[in-house]
């Protein structure tokens, strides 16, 4: 049986999305179609299509399965960020990608690309927010501080983001910054109010919060950004699960369209 081939792409290949890498593998079955009856050649494509598909659904796992190890507790949405393009009988090529994306969210593959390629992160949202404003310096980023509230990814909580982005008047929305009248109204704003230090303040560069009862502690620090070696072997796993299970699952896919086909 002829064996697959891959195409790996990244930053701006064919296959490429928001940053991430992929994987597309592409069975020729030409040679099988000159030696087939009838009767199998008309199963051929679809048949194909389908154990393409099958195959890349399975390195699919394989690759979350992988990031579960590399990666500390990632969350589900670093997790739903490995797709597939799956297969047709007139397109026999099936793809598996970083493309995960949601509204206000860095890109999987974006944020994801240093892993795999090594380099340094992406700014997050909110870090471009604070970039943007001229709070956080060109080329430093943000760490969780001791007045970060962490979910149990360990990621900060969008509720907290929020609640900074406004008290900084950093919100797209800004109907939902936090004004004047509306810290007279709640007195939970009152309690809480984030800033950033000012240049030469003895306090560490980062957006700091006051817990109400006189104290301050930092949510966020701000740090330069660090150069990251590669840690997940992206286009390995996938091509490494391709060719292990692609074989057994062509020959399932061919068994079944033989067995249901009209004679």
């Amino acid at each position: 049986m002829p064996g697959l081939k891959f195409t790996n792409a990244s930053s701006g290949g064919v296959g490429y999305s928001a940053g991430g890498p992929a994987v597309t593998m592409v069975f020729n079955f030409d040679r099988l179609f000159v030696r087939a009856n009838d009767i199998e050649r008309k199963q051929l494509p679809f048949a194909t299509a389908r154990a393409l598909t099958w195959t890349a659904k399975a390195a699919q796992a394989d690759m979350r399965a992988a990031m579960g190890k590399v990666f500390d507790s990632p969350i589900g949405y670093t997790l739903r960020g490995v797709t597939i393009e799956p297969a047709t009988k007139d397109r026999l090529r099936a793809t598996v990608l970083l493309n995960g994306y949601a509204p206000g969210k860095l890109p999987v593959g974006a944020y994801l690309y240093p892993q795999v390629f090594g380099g340094k992160r992406a700014q997050k949202s909110f870090e471009r927010a604070l970039s943007k404003a001229g709070l956080l310096p060109a080329g430093w980023v943000t760490v969780p501080a001791a007045g970060a509230k962490l979910n149990a990814a360990g990621n900060i909580t969008a509720g907290q983001i929020v609640q900074m982005l406004s008290d900084l008047k950093l919100q797209f929305d800004a109907t939902a910054n936090r004004s004047k009248r509306s810290l007279k109204r709640n007195k939970s704003y009152r309690k809480q109010r984030f800033f950033v230090p000012a240049k030469g303040s003895h306090l560490k560069p980062g957006v700091w919060i006051r817990d109400g009862k006189g104290g301050i502690k930092p949510m966020v620090l701000f740090v330069q950004q660090q150069t990251y070696a590669p840690r997940l072997d992206y286009f390995g796993i996938v091509r490494e699960s391709a060719t292990r299970n692609f074989p057994e699952l062509w020959t399932k896919s061919f068994g079944q369209a033989m067995a249901s086909a009209r004679r």
